[in-house]
């Protein structure tokens, strides 16, 4: 009978190397994040509460977020200056949401965060709200305006999932009439790629079937 140990003991080891290589290659939790504000646009700048001069449409993609989905918006002179919803008069106002597209930074592609924060609006505490949406529109995270204030003066509203990346859309609605002025995100990522937890399945499964084989090769 042939003695197993050594087989056992190269089959451990070429299992181990494969598993810790399954951990290496797992990269880190997308940690930067990207912020934006209106006052940043170059377009032509509605007037306060007035018809809309020009969409934002893609102007901010650069960092991740694509505002020619869903409802128009634009910019308008608060001051200072706010994202703004287009209401059925043509002006441009927060009661018509604000809503946009997670995308890959400098693309229209679809990207996933995990942490949006805004700050918006002079509005009462708990008047507004922020909800995410996965990207088959489904939501799956909201939060009212609160403190602490942003750095001009409005409250902020704030959702974080942690290190699980499903934020593909958000929307930002409720009784206010100035707007939003500042967006930050997490730094997006490809909807394609697999969550931490599903790559290290897939490879721990592969590095199980490399030692197996090994280990059959071995006993032939």
């Amino acid at each position: 009978m042939k003695n197993s140990t050594p087989i056992k003991r190269l089959s451990l080891i070429a299992s181990g190397v494969a598993l810790s290589t399954c951990f290496i290659a797992v990269p880190e939790a997308n940690a930067s994040l990207i912020t934006h504000t209106a006052q940043s646009f170059t377009g032509t700048i509605t007037p306060l509460f007035g018809p809309l001069a020009s969409p934002v449409g893609t102007f901010y993609i650069g960092s991740g977020v694509d505002y020619s989905f869903g409802n128009v918006e634009g910019v308008f002179s608060d001051p200072p200056l706010a994202f703004c919803g287009i209401n059925t008069s043509n002006i441009c106002d927060l009661v018509t949401a604000v809503d946009a597209q997670i995308v890959l930074p400098n693309t229209t592609t679809q990207g996933l965060t995990n942490f949006l924060s805004l700050e918006a609006g002079f509005a009462a505490e708990g008047s507004l709200t922020l909800t995410a949406f996965d990207h088959a529109l489904n939501p799956i995270a909201s939060a009212t305006n609160g403190l602490p204030l942003g750095p001009n003066g409005r409250t902020t509203i704030t959702i974080d999932r942690g290190s699980v990346f499903d934020i593909a859309f958000f929307s930002v609605s409720g009784g206010d009439t100035f707007g939003v002025n500042e967006v930050t995100i997490g730094s997006p990522i490809s909807k394609a790629v697999p969550e931490p937890t599903s790559v290290l399945g897939l490879l721990a499964i592969g590095a199980l079937g490399a030692g197996s084989a090994l280990t059959r090769k071995l006993l032939k």
